[in-house]
């Protein structure tokens, strides 16, 4: 059994705690919200015996560089302090482009659940986790 929290940076980062056994009929979703910036994210991963967080990768895109200009590049920020948090408590961090979570595949058994999320930053974490899931051979 492994446990995962998903993220999704940014001014409101989207998490999705899971965990998930052999194969993805054993995927729960623990929990899932948004918290400001990273705060409350450390806990969560102490408290749950986190083994891997999987966040939304940063990228600043040439065609996306002019609109960012003057921007405080809240997502880098975010991102940064998660890795800071995972680094200092000796947990990997695999970080995925924006289209591997974007395109996996979300379950038969929890898609009507995660359909009502209330933000896309909750769904986009919780792809991220499961992307992750099927990226470590889990079916």
């Amino acid at each position: 059994m492994v446990t995962i929290l998903g993220v999704d940076p940014g001014e409101t980062t989207g998490y999705a705690l899971v965990t998930c056994g052999e194969t993805m009929d054993t995927l729960e979703i623990v929990e899932h919200g948004v918290v400001v910036l990273w705060h409350g994210l450390e806990v969560l991963i102490l408290q749950n015996n986190v083994n891997v967080v999987v966040a939304e990768q940063f990228r600043l895109y040439p065609k996306l560089a002019k609109v960012q200009s003057f921007s405080t590049m809240v997502a880098s920020r975010v991102l940064g302090a998660v890795e800071e948090i995972t680094d200092r408590l000796c947990i990997p961090l695999k970080e995925q482009g924006a289209n591997v979570g974007k395109n996996v595949h979300v379950p038969e058994t929890i898609y009507e659940i995660v359909r009502k999320y209330k933000t896309a930053h909750e769904k986009d974490a919780l792809k991220h986790a499961i992307a992750y899931l099927y990226g470590i051979g889990v079916k």
